[in-house]
């Protein structure tokens, strides 16, 4: 079989590639399996995932009964590997990766008029594509054992710092020399329902851990993927692969999202003897879109209020032993604009990106006594509210609603009052810190109808906000 007609099928399955053989290619399939050429896109040439289709299908008994809609795949990988030393020592690996490319979705019907759908394929990237995958890491942390030798002894544990990402190096290795997919995305499925799979592979990591250890120092162990083997997959039996309402959504709507999860663990003990533990969570997000996106330009504002009435009351000696209690409370009052974009396909629309661009709160301290003068007071390491500008947004589109998730955000105003000079009795020295603690939170839960102009209002506990949509481009 020649290496194009087994990078075309990548991880689909046999019986789609015999299916496939014996339907659409008829006595076209001996010559195909001849040519020992690849499909590739030559320099300065955009990349067609489709490329392959497009070449069978000319070589096909019958090309109606085949189709091809050009993919993008997007994966965040969140990946967290830990060993446990029989010594005591961890070893931990954490991080989220994200790889983006090309990728077709594949239909292959029983005759040229369409009447009925036999199966359906999705596969990307194709090999000696490299340059056409972008894969970059997200954040990573953990730490690592340096040993002076290689049998494991003499070991510490050193933390990998933020910075380290500077050295971090990403081989997007396709394809294998036997010419079999090693790196990306497949899932299938046909009309018998007994060949429906899913399967996903990272890109070949490398990460230079050699160089948060001292020069006279080994890495250790193996047990990490991330520094043995620097691939992670996952495979999804049928009842967690993509369904054919999932195939249907992507073809009718431009865009599916699914998530694949895998967690193993291994003996700690072997014969009541405590040995190394290897263990690992491997989650990830599959974004598939088809077609170019419109991206729109929108503001999303959001006013509203929140009340901290939760403090000690103000204390007011009168005199004769009678003590009078006063409440207090604190009063916020906020404003949060986002910048956001917006993809449309296929007029679906699909939450892309977003900062925040505007973030303030005005408080007022409210008491029903004039015998005390309150202040306000800045209050220790207290976050601004101005710290939110510039922070990532995420959102998603519930049928015809937009909901924006705004970063978690503690408010404190601290408030000092003291009885007023003049006033009979006495009080004693009120100084106390009130927060605003739920106000973004539900800001996040309110979901407003993707219109220009369009408004929405969410309450909790006291609280209120409305929540504007404007479309800017």
């Amino acid at each position: 079989m020649s290496q194009r007609i087994r990078a075309f099928f990548g991880l689909t399955g046999v019986f789609i590639l015999i299916l496939f053989l014996t339907t659409a290619l008829g006595p076209a399939a001996s010559g195909a399996a001849d040519q020992k050429t690849k499909p590739k896109p030559s320099a300065g040439q955009a990349y067609d995932p489709c490329l392959p289709i497009k070449q069978i299908k000319q070589m096909a008994g019958d090309p109606n009964s085949i189709d091809c809609l050009p993919l993008k795949i997007e994966i965040t990988w969140d990946v967290d590997e830990r060993v446990f030393r029989a010594s005591g020592m961890t070893d931990q690996v954490k991080f989220t990766l994200v790889e983006e490319y090309g990728a077709y979705l594949y239909l292959l019907y029983d005759s040229g008029k369409r009447k009925k759908l036999i199966s359906m394929a999705i596969s990307g990237p194709e090999p000696e594509v490299e340059r056409f995958i972008n894969a970059r890491f997200v954040k990573i942390q953990g730490r690592i054992l340096g040993c002076r030798d290689l049998g494991g002894s003499n070991c510490r544990e050193y933390d990998i710092p933020a910075q380290e990402l500077a050295v971090t190096v990403i081989k997007a290795a396709t394809v294998d020399e036997d010419g079999d997919v090693q790196c990306g995305f497949s899932a299938s499925w046909d009309e018998m329902g007994d060949v429906r799979e899913a399967g996903l592979n990272t890109s070949q990591l490398s990460l230079a851990f050699e160089q948060i250890i001292p020069k006279d120092y080994y890495v250790y162990p193996k047990l990490l993927h991330v520094v043995e083997t620097g691939r992670f997959g996952l495979k999804a039996d049928a009842e967690k692969a993509l369904s054919y309402d999932d195939f249907a959504k992507l073809w009718e709507v431009g865009e599916l999202v699914k998530y694949f999860s895998e967690k193993y663990q291994s003996p700690g003990s072997i014969a009541g003897h405590k040995i190394d533990q290897y263990a690992r969570s491997v989650e990830a997000t599959v974004k598939i879109t088809s077609g170019e996106a419109k991206k729109e330009k929108w503001n999303v504002i959001v006013e509203g209020r929140e009340s901290d009435d939760t403090r000690p009351p103000l204390i007011y000696n009168p005199g004769a032993g009678v003590k009078d209690q006063h409440p207090i409370s604190v009063s916020f009052e906020w404003k949060l604009i986002g910048n956001i974009v917006l993809a449309k396909r296929k007029n679906r629309y699909s939450f892309d990106s977003g900062r925040v661009s505007w973030a303030s709160c005005d408080s007022k301290v409210i008491q029903i006594t004039d015998l005390f003068d309150c202040r306000k007071k800045n209050c220790p390491d207290a976050p601004e509210p101005g710290s939110l500008m510039g922070r990532v947004l995420s959102g998603g589109v519930e049928g015809q609603n937009l909901r924006i998730s705004w970063p978690e955000f503690n408010l404190r105003e601290c408030v000092e009052c003291n009885l007023k000079p003049g006033s009979k009795g006495n009080a004693p020295p009120y100084k106390m810190a009130f927060g605003s603690n739920m106000f973004v939170t539900m800001a996040s839960g309110v979901a407003v109808p993707i219109r220009d102009g369009a408004t929405a209002k969410g309450t909790f506990q006291g609280m209120s906000c409305t929540v504007t949509l404007k479309k800017v481009s």
